[in-house]
């Protein structure tokens, strides 16, 4: 198409006019990228890592946050939707006072723990209680949590199959919003495994 040969490498900064150049850079895996698309990703991040924030000072008791949460929740989830991992939880809700400490990565909760299905090492990570409030399908339902935000679950999981139960949970910041995973009902200790879903 272009009558450039398959096995030559090519710069593709070279084929265009030399004003727009410079809207390509490298990025850390050697790719090269548009400035716009990497731009992107750093609003992504920052959008995300905000909904984190306010979503746990949600979670600690702040009443002004929960409007911030759920818009930058929304904005988050409007700017992930073509990414293969927008469900996968890439932080978990942990056990500390200060809010920022009660960020855990999904890196420090050791393997997959196929049998479980769910992160082998939980001992970082912090109950939820919530309360069931929707149910659209065995696969898709919605724990409202404190401060009146809401988490995905799969119902089927954990059987369940009627609203207004009190339940706890671990709870997952994923781009697409906040998930709820081991959920079991209140004061059970008997584990129900993962979510059913992308981790």
């Amino acid at each position: 198409m272009l009558g450039i040969p398959r096995n030559r490498v090519v710069d593709v900064r070279q084929m265009l006019p030399a004003e727009f150049q410079e809207l390509f850079v490298e990025s850390q895996d050697g790719m090269w990228r548009t400035a716009h698309e990497l731009i992107a990703g750093e609003i992504l991040e920052a959008t995300y890592h905000l909904y984190i924030l306010d979503a746990l000072k949600t979670l600690d008791g702040s009443k002004f946050a929960r409007e911030d949460a759920l818009r930058y929740i929304d904005e988050s989830r409007q700017l992930v939707r073509a990414r293969r991992n927008r469900t996968r939880s890439f932080e978990w809700l942990g056990r500390a006072e200060a809010p920022l400490a009660r960020l855990v990565s999904h890196a420090s909760l050791g393997d997959w723990d196929e049998e479980r299905n769910f992160w082998g090492r939980t001992e970082r990570l912090d109950r939820v209680s919530g309360r069931i409030s929707k149910i659209e399908a065995p696969q898709a339902g919605t724990i409202e949590l404190p401060g009146g935000l809401a988490a995905f679950f799969v119902p089927a999981v954990g059987k369940f199959t009627e609203v207004n139960v009190l339940v706890d949970c671990f709870v997952g910041f994923s781009y697409e919003g906040m998930r709820a995973w081991d959920v079991r009902p209140a004061g059970s200790n008997a584990p129900t495994g993962g979510q059913g879903g992308p981790r």
